[in-house]
């Protein structure tokens, strides 16, 4: 019983160190926006997995709902990851965002024909529309 309140009251103090904290000690647009595309990037090779174990089909299938819960994190990612690129940043941010958007439409581009030769249209779909929300949110890299 001792031990459980002393970890109720460290989570408490952690919380409220958390909430009282400075805001400069939160995270910066660049450490924010890395965060994220390593979500990114894990949340497309696990939708790659899945998409992969279906069958090829020539006819459009329901999409799965395992398939649809990834795909709608991975759009929450895209999200933020195009709000970082917009935001007022310098040039070597602009530049680590020029390339980490790159990089993730390169990898939606190559993930939406296997969704479609697994007859997930839909999916292939939103794919197809997350890469281009990422080369439409491109920074000039300067």
């Amino acid at each position: 019983m001792r031990t459980s309140l002393s970890r109720v009251a460290a989570l408490l103090l952690l919380l409220l160190f958390l909430a009282l904290a400075p805001h400069s000690a939160r995270a910066s647009a660049i450490s924010d926006f890395q965060a994220r595309l390593a979500q990114t990037q894990w949340n497309v090779q696990a939708l790659e997995g899945l998409v992969k174990a279906q069958r090829a089909s020539t006819r459009a299938i329901a999409t799965p709902e395992a398939i649809d819960s990834f795909l709608a994190l991975l759009s929450e990612n895209v999200v933020g990851l195009t709000a970082a690129a917009s935001a007022r940043v310098t040039d070597e941010q602009r530049r680590v965002f020029a390339e980490g958007l790159r990089s993730a439409a390169t990898q939606l581009r190559d993930l939406a024909p296997v969704a479609s030769h697994r007859g997930l249209a839909a999916a292939a779909s939103e794919i197809a529309r997350l890469e281009a929300a990422c080369r439409l949110a491109l920074p000039d890299a300067g």
